[in-house]
């Protein structure tokens, strides 16, 4: 019986001084996790108050009269109309990338950010201008284990409004702009991540028309810049 023994012993004790297969080739390990080539992320977006159209519009109103507000608000603390404007607007961003070689991504984006409200004031009469963007674009992006950087072409659709009661009017219009964006990733690996990222949109101005008001002076026409920053935080999964 111990004669028999002494080979399977022999290659138990082989057995044990051999380093582990996975031990040898680290890189084993990592060639067996999947590849995932799509990345496709929903996330909500705060827009910066400060890259916002109030520069245009303060500019605007202020010959006619129509910008009381800003004169009154601003008279001891205020530095810029960005401080006057209202609301703290939510964007939402719907994205996909795609790998396409090593570090070489796409990355398909479509948004709908409304900017917030300026607030004119005649007398007693209250203006709200209100500015929105909706976007779809597509950005080359140069990603690495935990980020990304993207630039491309968009098409955006923005509408200004403008309700002084009892007048209210509307100006559309559409208009090719660009994005330029980043983002970094929580974790590098698995199904599921959490993405910051920051999107600065290149999306031009609205003109709107002047607007009468019963009994009171017209409010001018107004060149509204439309171009904002969202900064975004996402869910997303790896596909």
């Amino acid at each position: 019986m111990m004669v028999r023994a002494q080979p399977v012993l022999a290659l138990a004790g082989a057995l044990a001084l051999t380093p582990p297969l996975f031990a040898q080739s680290p890189g084993l390990v990592e060639s067996l996790v999947p590849v995932r080539h799509w990345f496709v992320t929903a996330s909500v977006g705060l827009v910066r108050r400060e890259d916002g159209p109030w520069v245009g519009i303060h500019d605007g109103l202020s010959p006619s009269g129509w910008d009381a507000n800003y004169a009154v608000i601003c008279e001891l603390f205020c530095e810029a109309p960005s401080d006057v404007a209202e609301g703290r607007p939510l964007a939402f961003t719907v994205a996909v990338r795609r790998r396409l070689h090593r570090r070489w991504q796409i990355r398909i984006s479509g948004d709908r950010a409304p900017l917030g409200t300026y607030p004119g004031l005649y007398g007693t009469t209250v203006l709200a201008v209100k500015p929105t963007v909706t976007s779809a674009g597509a950005q080359a992006v140069y990603a690495w284990r935990f980020g990304w950087l993207g630039l491309g072409p968009s098409i955006n659709v923005a509408r200004v409004t403008e309700r002084a009661d009892p007048s209210a009017q509307a100006a559309q219009r559409t208009m090719a702009g660009a994005i330029f964006a980043g983002g970094v990733v929580i974790p590098e690996r698995g199904p599921v991540f959490v993405e910051g990222s920051f999107e600065r949109r290149f999306t031009g101005r609205v003109s709107t028309p002047a607007m009468p008001v019963s009994g009171l002076p017209l409010v001018p026409a107004l060149s509204v810049p439309v171009t904002h920053t969202v900064l975004n935080v996402a869910i997303g999964i790896r596909l």
